[in-house]
């Protein structure tokens, strides 16, 4: 039905174009693309021209620049019922996973323990089969990928209050840094990205709305020395208190620690789109090494300038993906636990938090029109080696009967929005589906920009967009080709892709 994507019409990533100040319209873009046929009229009606690439974008006070096609709005692109919502308990959540209490039949231990081998079939068998499997460097490279000199790299979590290391301005005799709360957010931001953070993000912790994404408890941890036992099952309370404390059976909270600072890390992309087999899965271990460092730091600095800070790191505290949402980091999708950013699709793994006292300008939920996307798209579930994720719309419903009849609140599904649930008692993290979404592009050009606004402003293509992976180099790769590409890039991130 659609003509090939010229290649010509791409060359020099699009920069044939007078350094990118020019406009271009719908149309001409859609002939470039070969859609020169019905639909183009539609799409000029929704919006005839796209604006300019290298300086329309949008930005918060604070310092955020955003592609124009980034809108912030008020609320979520999938609805919320705020009165519907409900606290997890992260110890009923982990127990579902493959393995856990609730979900420890002898199939699922073996889909745990053959996690690596299984997956690595599936991917080669389907994504890549001229792939020869796992070398000694391939296998050398995940093994090392999470290992940090962090002292609290061998924990899941990090003190529920933080390392307190550094000296606080009392102590010092000083006063206490006082910002307004954008300065304070622009000042987070520098602090964060030099520490190697991408996005940074704040959102505030309501008692009628937002409070509602902080565990009921804990999740359940292993036996660990101190300061990992003081996470273990205990519940989180809140309290009009000056400062935070914890016991053996609760972490509380003070009231006035009311700002979740919301911040992510980066995978590597080109290890990210290898994902599947071992090679591809040190994205993941990297980005969880490095942000464990980032995340002690910046504790430190927020402590430093005089202000106590509560550890949110990974899935500590709340879930990743509904902070990621509400702070517009990015966008609900068809993957459930990720957050899908415009910026970097799916190669963000960490969308972490830290809670705090200090004032910060909070920041508002975008619509880059990712959410629809998912709607005609589906790549990500045909690829999920164990059908984990769901297909079909979207749905209010957190019951996936004639599956596991089993599934409900507990496991993971929380009721209270519209989007989609995964099947949690079939995920193994393996990753894959990270690797295939379309929305990852490491190329920068203007080419692809315009794909992704197109889909922000219009549904009309997107079942054509999402077909794009073989035509513009979107979606997984051959992990052979890994060691041999001409450039690896420090840290694994392009030259200006962070930030």
């Amino acid at each position: 039905m659609f003509a090939v994507v010229p290649l010509k019409f791409f060359k020099n990533g699009g920069r044939s174009m007078s350094n990118f100040h020019s406009t271009l319209s719908r149309r001409e873009f859609m002939k470039g693309l070969g859609l020169a046929g019905a639909g183009l009229g539609a799409v000029a009606a929704v919006a005839p021209q796209f604006q300019d690439l290298d300086e329309a974008t949008g930005s918060e006070k604070a310092g955020w620049k955003r592609a124009w096609w980034v809108k912030s709005v008020d609320e979520p692109s999938n609805p919320i019922d705020w009165s519907l919502m409900q606290r997890l308990d992260q110890r009923q959540v982990n127990d579902w996973m493959p393995g856990g209490k609730f979900n420890d039949s002898p199939e699922m231990k073996a889909i745990r323990e053959n996690n690596t081998e299984y997956v690595e079939k599936w991917s080669t068998e389907r994504f890549y089969p001229e792939y020869k499997g796992t070398s000694t460097r391939d296998n050398a490279m995940n093994l090392v990928a999470g290992v940090s000199t962090s002292i609290y790299s061998t924990g899941y979590t990090t003190p529920f209050d933080g390392i307190q290391i550094v000296k606080t301005p009392e102590q010092l005799g000083i006063p206490k840094w006082e910002g307004t709360p954008e300065e304070n957010l622009k000042t987070l931001r520098a602090a964060f990205r030099t520490f190697g953070a991408a996005d940074v993000a704040c959102i505030e912790i309501t008692p009628e709305k937002t409070r509602k994404i902080i565990f009921s408890y804990q999740q359940q941890c292993a036996e660990r020395p101190y300061p990992y036992k003081v996470a273990r099952n205990k519940r989180y309370d809140f309290e009009n208190i000056d400062q935070a404390y914890y016991t053996d059976e609760k972490m509380v909270i003070p009231e006035k620690c009311r700002y979740l600072i919301v911040w992510t890390t980066l995978m590597p992309p080109e290890l990210t789109l290898r994902e599947g087999v071992p090679l591809g899965k040190s994205s993941t271990s990297l980005a969880y090494a490095r942000s464990q460092t980032i995340n002690t730091n910046v504790m430190e600095f927020i402590r430093a300038l005089g202000y106590q800070t509560l550890s949110a790191f990974r899935a500590t505290m709340t879930p990743a993906a509904p902070r990621g949402i509400l702070s517009g980091i990015g966008e609900h999708n068809r993957m459930c636990l990720p957050t899908m950013s415009p910026e970097y699709g799916m190669f963000i793994r960490t969308v972490n938090g830290i809670l705090t006292d200090m004032p910060i300008e909070t920041t508002k939920p975008i619509d880059a029109g990712m959410y629809r996307f998912c709607e005609k798209c589906g790549i990500c579930s045909v690829s999920c080696p164990y059908g984990a994720l769901p297909q079909g719309d979207p749905s209010w419903d957190t019951e996936f009967t004639g599956r596991n009849p089993d599934h409900h609140i507990f496991n993971g599904n929380t009721p209270g929005y519209e989007g989609y649930r995964m099947y949690v008692s079939l995920c193994t993290k393996c990753g894959v589906c990270q690797g295939n979404c379309p929305f990852n592009t490491i190329n920068q050009s203007w080419v692809h920009s315009l794909v992704k606004a197109t889909t922000s402003t219009t549904s009309l293509f997107n079942s054509f967009f999402h077909s794009m992976q073989n035509n513009m180099g979107y979606g997984i790769k051959n992990p052979a080709e890994w060691w041999d590409l001409k450039e690896h890039w420090s840290w694994g991130y392009p030259p200006n892709f962070v930030g």
